[in-house]
């Protein structure tokens, strides 16, 4: 994000935890400590432990796999969408 904006990479900060870092590497301007908003902090927290927890379905882990070979997102999205087709994924939508 910020190398195609045109920003400087921000390095971590090792006194910030890993949501405040992570908001840290993304909007850090000319400040020399980036001091995070705690609400902003706790709400990515929350994504972060809902992302982490969802799991990863047979849908999600075909297109990683397949685009893991440097596939064409085309492809990659076809096969998602062919395992969905079983019935014991999306089969029953």
């Amino acid at each position: 994000y910020r190398h195609r904006i045109g920003m400087q990479y921000a390095y971590p900060d090792n006194d910030l935890s890993y949501e405040g870092n992570f908001l840290n590497m993304m909007f850090k301007t000319t400040e020399l400590t980036y001091a995070p908003n705690p609400v902003l902090e706790r709400a990515l927290s929350v994504l972060f432990i809902l992302h982490a927890d969802h799991e990863q379905n047979c849908s999600t882990n075909a297109m990683r796999s397949i685009g893991s070979a440097h596939t064409d997102p085309f492809s990659s999205l076809a096969g998602a969408a062919a395992a969905l087709y079983g019935p014991l994924h999306g089969g029953a939508n």
